[in-house]
């Protein structure tokens, strides 16, 4: 009897995954207009955030002219935070250093559906900055199911046959083979 329940309890193990992010957490002030010379040096008219406008058009002015450490390189997105809530965010494919020593952050603007957008957007930041720097750094792991994983796959692709197809094709395409050692 002892050997059934222990079996059964082995059975309710839920598998589990971790997932690691690292975060660029820039802090924004209300809107401000830049006088001429600062525009022409920044290569923008305005900076800081504006409900009025765009996610993307507030990512693509905010993006610009940061003095980052060489940590932000190293950074998977950037969450740009107003009022103690992410407002915009951006997955991060590199940094354009300036001839000022500043740089701008070069990614895809984060759209509804996406991982980063859904997780983040209207929440508060993942970490706390109580410094005057509006500029911080944050890594994340978050503990969930596979199927938390899988979910927003199988979604995208339009059911558990068309991954399975997915993963099939994916395999004999060799795609896993870096990943996984075949015996």
């Amino acid at each position: 009897m002892l050997y059934k329940q222990k079996l059964k309890k082995k059975k309710k193990i839920r598998r589990e995954y971790m997932e690691y992010m690292t975060y660029l957490i820039l802090r924004l002030s209300r809107r401000e207009e830049l006088n001429p010379a600062q525009a022409k040096a920044q290569g923008r008219t305005w900076k800081g955030y504006d409900p009025s406008v765009s996610m993307e058009d507030l990512c693509e002015v905010n993006s610009k002219h940061w003095r980052l450490g060489s940590k932000a390189r190293e950074q998977d997105a950037v969450l740009f935070v107003y009022d103690g809530k992410v407002v915009a965010a951006m997955h991060i494919k590199g940094l354009k250093q300036g001839t000022d020593g500043r740089s701008s952050i070069i990614g895809n603007v984060a759209q509804p559906g996406d991982s980063l957008y859904e997780r983040w957007l209207g929440q508060e930041p993942p970490c706390e900055n109580k410094t005057l720097n509006p500029v911080s750094y944050c890594s994340v792991v978050r503990r969930g199911s596979l199927a938390d994983v899988l979910a927003p796959l199988v979604k995208q692709l339009g059911g558990v046959q068309e991954l399975v197809k997915w993963l099939e094709e994916a395999d004999r395409k060799g795609l896993f083979n870096s990943y996984l050692r075949r015996e």
